[in-house]
């Protein structure tokens, strides 16, 4: 039987998520002290806790996953591009094995506006890494702009892969709220493992769609999304 993560239109506040179960199972849990949201001023999040909601975020109901297949990973040109990214820059970014402007020209970004970029498709779709910030020098941020209404697909292919790590990163408590700073409302479904070698470290990713308060595109005729992977030692 396959779960899957699902907003619902109603209330974005409130996520019901599952997914396809991940081995070893275990419930989703209440997302940890501090947020992985960034702050205001920049797309990275607060050292030391990247995936617990921000205060006053109300948690959405989840599924505890169960014992089930893999759900098969992505096949389409931006799941693809995802993966590849994560796998190719955001893990030696994370755990400081390369640097961020050999990592993107090797992995087929060009520099746009100071940002590097790849062109997913010629409707506007692209993936951009953001600078590596130098608080969190272990976290690497994408942002997706993307088909509307793609965020769910976008999930469920990050679920597949972050299932399929060793060890695998669970599904965590997704949650939901209104920033009121930057007038947007956050979507989040996050991911975390424990660190194998060390009691303190953990791996986190975080997969945010954004969407402004008032209704209007941030980008036009797209939605955007934000990635963020992090390792802590």
């Amino acid at each position: 039987m396959r779960l899957t993560l699902l907003i619902t239109a109603a209330s974005i506040a409130a996520l019901s998520s599952a997914a396809f179960a991940q081995e070893p199972a275990a419930p989703a849990a209440a997302a940890p002290a501090a947020a992985m949201a960034p702050a205001p001023e920049a797309t990275a999040p607060a050292a030391g806790a990247p995936l617990a909601a921000p205060e006053g975020t109300t948690p959405a109901a989840v599924a505890p996953p169960a014992a089930q297949e893999l759900a098969p990973l992505p096949t389409n040109p931006l799941g693809l591009t995802l993966i590849d990214t994560l796998e190719k820059i955001c893990k030696p970014i994370s755990n400081q094995t390369g640097k961020l402007d050999d990592l993107a020209k090797a992995g087929g970004f060009v520099k746009k506006r100071q940002l590097w970029t790849k062109e997913v498709d010629k409707v506007g779709t692209q993936v951009v890494v953001q600078p590596v910030s130098v608080a969190n020098p272990t976290t690497c941020t994408l942002t997706i702009n993307h088909a509307k209404g793609g965020f769910q697909d976008l999930v469920n292919g990050m679920h597949a892969w972050a299932s399929r790590q060793d060890p695998v990163l669970q599904l965590r408590a997704p949650y939901a709220y209104d920033d009121q700073i930057t007038k947007m409302k956050r979507t989040t479904v996050g991911w975390e493992a424990p660190s194998a070698t060390s009691t303190t470290g953990m791996t986190g990713m975080a997969f945010t769609g954004l969407a402004m308060l008032n209704g209007k595109d941030i980008v036009r005729g797209l939605d955007q999304s934000e990635l963020m992977y992090q390792v802590r030692k």
